[in-house]
C-alpha cells in the first residue's frame, strides 16, 4: 500500500486520502461517476459559449485566465 505525505485529492467530490489505492477506488464509485457525468455537459456548454465569442472577446478572456493563473499559481500546483 502506497502512502504519500501529500494527500491525494478528488477536486470534484472534495475527497482526500493519503493512500493512492483509496483514491483509485473513489474514482470508480457511483457517487463520483455521477458527479463527473453531471460536469461534462456543463463543461461542454461553457466551451460552446466561448466558441461564440468574437476573437477580441476570446483574447480578453484568455488574457484574464492567464493573468489569474499567474497571480494564483501556487493554488493550482499539486
Amino acid at each position: 500500500m502506497e502512502i504519500n505525505p501529500e494527500p491525494y485529492k478528488c477536486e470534484i467530490c472534495n475527497y482526500v486520502t493519503f493512500v493512492k489505492k483509496n483514491l483509485l477506488w473513489h474514482n470508480s464509485c457511483e457517487s463520483h461517476l455521477s458527479k463527473v457525468r453531471h460536469i461534462k455537459p456543463t463543461a461542454m456548454s461553457i466551451f460552446n459559449e466561448i466558441k461564440r465569442l468574437s476573437n477580441e472577446e476570446r483574447d480578453k478572456l484568455l488574457k484574464y485566465i492567464n493573468d489569474y493563473y499567474f497571480i494564483n499559481k501556487s493554488a493550482f500546483e499539486m
